[in-house]
């Protein structure tokens, strides 16, 4: 339905401090300036700053190119040796993820505008880049840097399949699920929600009676072919490290720290105001998915996914707060559908619970400005203690000599050395 051109100020009286134009003809122009912003501060904040520790690691990869690796698959590696090329700075280390986090605002921005309106689309991209743990992955080398804009193109994809029958949906669907599975293993649970969500309707429920899903998944597993053959010629050293020596029997009360730690791990990562209206957005897409296409998709990608990783991440003895980004995608696009329908209310419980997530955002920007303050941050999240940052300093200093060796024996399918443990001071 037509809007009105509108700013926040008109929308909210306490936001007046923030006219920012949000008419839907505007949006797509706001949405555009707030991603380059936002890619232009991490590039000023992190050029001058060096690699962490396990920015170090995957650097070390990259000079010993393989089909795959010892805990995660390949891409990062490809992508940092690519952009190593003509030099090995830092910011040649970094240049993929932040090109990697322009693309995933794009994409987002454009999913979430055809799957609602334009101004939702803008929502979209703003909670996303207020998100510390999505942020993050903007300008620290990490695997979820590519994973996510793949991410959002199965998203999309899954969605093209309830719009029409054409016969290359599937194969698009079955790449972006390929090269994502180069990324992460994270990947791999793109499948199950395809089956759901195709299963869900009798409309989408055809698709498997037709053979061009089929291919599709074919094609899937041929991208991912490097990946599992470099597992299957060195006896799954992958599935031996994520199934079996991160699930050991757990000891009297380890499971309560793990859930605490994965409680405060979420709330660090992806903002402590922001979260639960994010989980109260998930309530939403389940409810709406009855009836609405697209939330039904939201949903499926969303409640499994992330239920999947929180028992997971509960057994783990060393999980990462960062495993659950790709569940709470779906979830920044059903928050950002619902800010835009309840935004023209002029609500002042919304104006203050925006203020309050801009103030938080706000306190917290120098901290995600520094990979090494968010290492910190992180680690203190994921292990329940504070980790000096000159212990990080001293790790990546070690990482650069003793990871490069590590993964020389990496390449014959050998574990690469990884200290877990504090370093004797050098």
């Amino acid at each position: 339905r037509p809007r009105r051109a509108m700013t926040i100020a008109h929308a909210s009286p306490g936001l007046a401090s923030l006219p920012v134009p949000l008419a839907p003809a505007r949006s797509g122009v706001v949405a555009t300036a707030v991603v380059v912003g936002a890619a232009l501060a991490r590039l000023v904040l992190v050029h001058p700053l060096g690699l962490t520790d396990t920015e170090a690691y995957y650097a070390a990869w990259a000079r010993f190119p393989s089909a795959s690796y010892y805990d995660h698959p390949p891409m990062i590696a490809w992508m940092i040796g690519l952009t190593t090329r003509a030099s090995d700075s830092a910011m040649a280390v970094r240049l993929g993820p932040l090109l990697c986090g322009v693309a995933f605002a794009a994409l987002l921005y454009r999913f979430t505008r055809d799957l609602f309106t334009p101004r939702a689309g803008l929502f979209a991209v703003v909670i996303a880049t207020a998100l510390p743990g999505v942020s993050a992955t903007g300008f620290i080398a990490n695997p979820e840097g590519p994973l996510l804009p793949l991410w959002v193109l199965v998203l999309w994809s899954l969605h093209g399949l309830g719009v029409d029958r054409a016969a290359w949906r599937p194969l698009a669907l079955g790449a972006a699920v390929g090269v994502a599975f180069l990324c992460k293993f994270t990947a791999v649970l793109a499948v199950p929600v395809a089956a759901m969500y195709l299963g869900s309707a009798a409309e989408t429920r055809g698709w498997f009676r037709r053979p061009a899903l089929y291919v599709g998944g074919a094609l899937a597993l041929l991208l991912a072919g490097p990946v599992i053959g470099w597992n299957l010629q060195h006896h799954w050293p992958s599935l031996q490290l994520h199934l079996v020596e991160r699930m050991p029997p757990g000891a009297e009360g380890a499971y309560a720290q793990h859930a605490a730690r994965l409680a405060v791990g979420q709330l660090v990562l992806f903002h402590p105001l922001i979260l639960p209206g994010l989980l109260a957005a998930a309530g939403l897409a389940v409810r709406r998915g009855f009836t609405d296409r697209r939330y039904r998709l939201l949903a499926v990608a969303s409640a499994p996914v992330l239920g999947f990783f929180y028992a997971v991440m509960v057994r783990a003895h060393d999980a990462e707060s960062h495993w659950t980004l790709v569940g709470y995608v779906p979830l920044v696009i059903a928050g950002a559908a619902w800010l835009d329908e309840v935004f023209d209310r002029r609500s002042a419980r919304l104006a203050r619970y925006l203020r309050a997530c801009l103030a938080v955002s706000a306190s917290g920007a120098g901290a995600r400005g520094d990979p090494r303050s968010l290492d910190d941050a992180a680690a203190g999240a994921a292990h329940g203690r504070r980790r000096p940052r000159e212990r990080v300093h001293r790790l990546g200093r070690a990482a650069r000599r003793d990871r490069a060796r590590g993964l020389v024996a990496a390449a014959g399918g050998l574990r690469p050395l990884r200290r877990r443990h504090p370093l004797p001071a050098q």
